[in-house]
């Protein structure tokens, strides 16, 4: 699933599987991708949840082989995509964790007011996957930071909007009530569903942004 498109990079990353992990692991790889791609992307986040059970039945020793494969793979690609970003949020919420690599945050934040830049990357990352222009995305946020009571929620430019940014902003968004994550998932569900349809990427990405906050709800797959 996170295998990139470009065949030089996919490649390369394919020769990083079989250094790292064996080739055993990369023929399965190349196999499992075309199988994945063939079912669409609909299937991605049922399969990822269930990958990710699979996977905390490593041993510590094997999860961080995994772990910086993975990593060092992914930066082989210069243009991480919303997917692939919302993944690596997810690994770290379910399985650094299992493995002592990562201890769950404190809350520190019980007021949306001091969240804007956490809450606009967020909200731009939804407007992105709604297919939104720049007019429709800065009349949806606007929508919802009436709601929120957030005054300077806006859509983040392309070069403020970076994998690097959205992580942060998970991150920071983790460390907020459970009452802020749960508004925040739902303003994007409000963004994301303006057109009265949710498509399967757009309900794909509300699971990840909903998991990335451990926010138990349950989210459409596709309509």
């Amino acid at each position: 699933m996170l295998l990139d498109k470009p065949a030089g990079v996919r490649s390369a990353q394919l020769d990083l599987i079989s250094q790292q992990l064996g080739d055993p692991v990369a023929t399965l790889t190349v196999q499992l991708d075309g199988l994945i791609h063939a079912m669409g992307t609909s299937v991605r986040m049922p399969l990822l949840e269930v990958s990710l059970s699979a996977l905390a039945s490593l041993s510590p020793d094997q999860y961080r082989r995994f772990r910086e494969t993975l990593t060092q793979a992914a930066k082989l690609d210069k243009t991480t995509t919303l997917f692939q970003t919302c993944v690596q949020r997810m690994l770290i919420v379910h399985l650094d964790r299992r493995f002592g690599d990562s201890k769950p945050p404190n809350v520190q934040y019980y007021a949306m007011t001091r969240l804007g830049d956490e809450c606009s990357a967020l909200f731009t990352a939804a407007t992105i996957v709604a297919g939104q222009d720049e007019v429709q995305a800065t009349e949806s946020i606007f929508r919802v930071s009436g709601r929120l009571g957030i005054n300077n929620l806006r859509r983040l430019s392309t070069s403020e909007f970076t994998p690097a940014s959205l992580q942060s902003a998970f991150s920071t968004l983790a460390t907020a009530s459970l009452k802020i994550r749960v508004q925040i998932v739902n303003a994007c569900a409000e963004i994301i569903g303006q057109d009265g349809k949710v498509t399967a990427a757009e309900s794909e990405l509300l699971r990840a942004i909903a998991d990335g906050l451990e926010v138990p709800t349950a989210l459409p797959t596709e309509v």
